[in-house]
């Protein structure tokens, strides 16, 4: 599997990487796309390696031992779930300055990653932390190092998701899937404002956002479909109903 590119003012297709090993979960921002690659078969593990559209020049940002997955970046600085200590931490790395840092560290003993799936937007770094319970949402304001926890609720919450000050996550307090959100601007945790998106009977799952849409995946019709949010307007709508899957 190999990564490719879509210039959409172009309309023109391009190779990002493609390695004879295998690259995926490829995210960008600006001209910057990072991927989790396995080409460093000696390991049996995955890395992170990211590529510049403007120069056509790949680069390596994480080779250590074990694996490192699921990346996401925003401007200069691009995060990863990496279990080199033994239950999984969150590290991110500044492409300008060069420097890698852990983010999350925190021993939960229990057998699942204590931090994983992380999310970056700006200023604020967030991810499905364990070290509570089955799984909270907490995050990171950057600037300060400051942590803080988004949602703790007695329940499962997961898949989270950040644009500008607006995270979304997966939260099972209702019994299954739904959509929740929270409005990060303020650092006091009683003035950050939590708030249903979507809490269909159905299950929701898997959400994303940019600027104020939201989109996820929804089982209300039986199959996936994609529906949306727009967070300005309070208006829910489909985006694709097809029969099958999406």
């Amino acid at each position: 599997m190999d990564i490719y590119g879509y210039n959409l003012a172009t309309n023109t297709e391009f190779p990002v990487c493609i390695n004879s090993s295998n690259q995926e979960r490829p995210a960008i921002s600006g001209d910057i796309v990072v991927w989790q690659d396995e080409r460093n078969s000696i390991k049996n593990c995955s890395d992170i390696y990211g590529y510049n559209i403007s120069a056509s020049t790949e680069f390596s940002i994480c080779t250590q031992k074990d694996s490192q997955s699921l990346p996401a970046i925003s401007g200069d600085i691009v995060v990863w779930e990496d279990s080199r200590s033994p239950l999984g931490d969150i590290y991110d790395y500044n492409i300008a300055e060069g420097n890698i840092l852990r983010i999350s560290f925190h021993n939960t003993g229990k057998i699942f990653p204590a931090a994983e799936s992380p999310a970056i937007s700006e200023d604020i770094i967030i991810w499905k932390d364990n070290r509570d319970s089955i799984g909270d949402i907490h995050g990171v304001f950057i600037s300060n190092a400051e942590e803080i926890t988004i949602c703790n609720q007695p329940s499962l919450q997961s898949s989270p998701a950040l644009a500008g000050n607006i995270a979304v996550w997966t939260d099972e307090r209702n019994g299954n899937g739904d959509i929740y959100g929270c409005n990060l601007s303020s650092h006091q945790l009683s003035l950050r404002q939590e708030f249903p998106i979507c809490t269909n009977e159905s299950k929701q799952d898997s959400p994303d956002i940019s600027g104020n849409i939201v989109i996820w995946e929804d089982k209300r019709n039986g199959n996936y479909d994609i529906y949306s949010y727009n967070l300005a307007t309070h208006t829910e709508f489909p985006i694709c109903t097809y029969s099958s899957d999406q």
